[in-house]
């Protein structure tokens, strides 16, 4: 652990954030965790990269966005993606295993404007040319829409975010099993 003062690594904040997977709302003390967890994300100077990304929505997977320190932490990540892409001087690019486990983070949230903007800035960072490698790719990224509505104006980062992916999905041409695209849709 590379500890300077009180600061730790974006590597070591998004394994913290990752290790969230493990628990839910209903987890006795989660507040607590949480709000020691956004300090420290807060704190963190270091640029994310693509894996810090997917591995901190990754770990926010079983929780509901109706959490005020759920909230916090979504647009503080979206806080050092920004920030991240000022000190590149570029949009980072998210691969099919981090686009995947990025919105599968996303299964047990419903819409709010802080999930809209997570949407919209994450659909920039999906290369729409390149097809999805994997069928799991392909099932973990749709699992993440499922508590949203494209059909709604307001919603208009998951919008931004289908018309990012669904190219990938087209281009796709391994086989996309029943089991495979129906785990899509498991809550």
């Amino acid at each position: 652990m590379s500890v300077v003062g009180n600061k730790f690594s974006a590597k070591e904040v998004s394994s913290m954030i990752y290790s969230l997977r493990l628990f839910n709302e209903k987890t006795s003390g989660i507040e607590v965790y949480l709000q020691t967890v956004l300090r420290l994300l807060d704190s963190c100077t270091d640029p994310f990269n693509a894996q810090n990304i997917a591995c901190s929505f990754y770990g926010l997977q079983n929780f509901s966005s109706e959490m005020i320190q759920i909230q916090a932490m979504v647009s503080s990540l979206v806080k050092k993606i920004k920030a991240t892409d000022e000190v590149n001087r570029r949009v980072q690019l998210l691969g099919d295993q981090e686009i995947s486990m990025t919105l599968f983070g996303f299964r047990r949230m419903c819409f709010n404007p802080i999930i809209n903007e997570a949407f919209h800035v994450l659909a920039l960072r999906v290369d729409s040319h390149k097809p999805f490698e994997s069928e799991q790719a392909v099932a973990n990224s749709l699992n993440g829409f499922q508590n949203m509505d494209c059909s709604r104006p307001e919603q208009s980062g998951v919008n931004a975010m289908l018309r990012a992916i669904i190219p990938k999905i087209k281009k796709f041409r391994g086989p996309l099993s029943p089991r495979g695209a129906g785990s899509a849709y498991m809550v």
